[in-house]
């Protein structure tokens, strides 16, 4: 690494956003030159800002809230993967050439493998953006006999079944508290893919949870600050399994070093130094 490297995270609002730390921390413990960065930007500015990176030193973005799908039409190159999910965490400035990866469903599927109970029978997701179509496309190599999501927006979920046209068990639902309820009694997983519980909405939940939960449910929310979100606490108290997305957001990162750096890395070592600092 002869030249000067910077990564970053680009977003709309980034106040929670833990991956400054885990990035900068692992690159100090290594004595490495590499800087990680906060990108806040307007959704207007975000063709702008892409027209910068391309002779920037950045060669490397996550990407966040709002612009996992956005971001799509103004990339130069679409990972196979990346393209049939229809959302991008991860760009690669590769000498002005904008390339785009999802690592968010090998990150999620990562965090499963310690559930040798995990059945593949129901799940349910909360939401329909980018975030729920790497779930959605992680839960479907899983095999999973039924797979329901949840949108206030007919538009995002007509386009979402359009997409994944492929995956037979899949079903998109208007957001029916009822029904989600109904759902959810039933689900071996329950994804929360929506933002409610995390800062400004703290407080909230996207779903009471004052029910019965299958045994040995599993109940996920891909928030990961704060740790344990008012839905985890309620699904805690009926008896289900819980996770944050602190491990997602590790394994999820660890793959994208790998497309940014492209040299052999201590997976161990990251893993370890990750789980140090955002004590996971």
């Amino acid at each position: 690494m002869d030249k000067k490297i910077s990564l970053g995270i680009l977003g709309g609002k980034l106040r929670s956003s833990l991956s400054p730390l885990m990035f900068d921390h692992y690159f100090g413990r290594l004595n490495l030159d590499i800087s990680y960065k906060l990108y806040p930007v307007a959704s207007d500015m975000l063709s702008f800002f892409l027209s910068k990176t391309r002779t920037s030193d950045i060669i490397g973005l996550n990407v966040t809230i709002p612009f996992k799908e956005k971001i799509i039409p103004l990339l130069d190159y679409l990972d196979p993967e990346a393209k049939i999910i229809g959302a991008v965490n991860v760009i690669h400035n590769s000498k002005g050439r904008l390339k785009g990866y999802n690592t968010d469903y090998t990150g999620f599927l990562k965090t499963l493998d310690k559930y040798d109970f995990l059945k593949t029978g129901n799940a349910v997701i909360l939401g329909a953006g980018g975030a729920a179509r790497g779930i959605i496309y992680g839960l479907s190599s899983m095999k999973f006999k039924n797979i329901t999501f949840f949108s206030r927006n007919d538009e995002k979920i007509n386009k979402i079944l359009s997409n994944f046209h492929f995956i037979s068990s899949l079903n998109g639902e208007q957001w029916k508290i009822e029904k989600i309820k109904e759902k959810m009694k039933n689900a071996d997983i329950v994804v929360n893919a929506t933002p409610v519980g995390m800062f400004p909405l703290e407080n909230k939940s996207p779903v009471e949870v004052d029910f019965a939960l299958k045994k040995k449910a599993i109940v996920y929310d891909l928030i990961y600050n704060p740790k344990v979100t008012k839905f985890l606490k309620l699904a805690k108290n009926k008896g289900a399994v819980v996770e944050n997305g602190l491990w997602m957001l590790i394994y999820q990162a660890l793959e994208s070093l790998k497309l940014w750096i492209g040299e052999d890395l201590n997976e161990e070592f990251f893993i370890k130094s990750s789980k140090e600092v955002l004590n996971a």
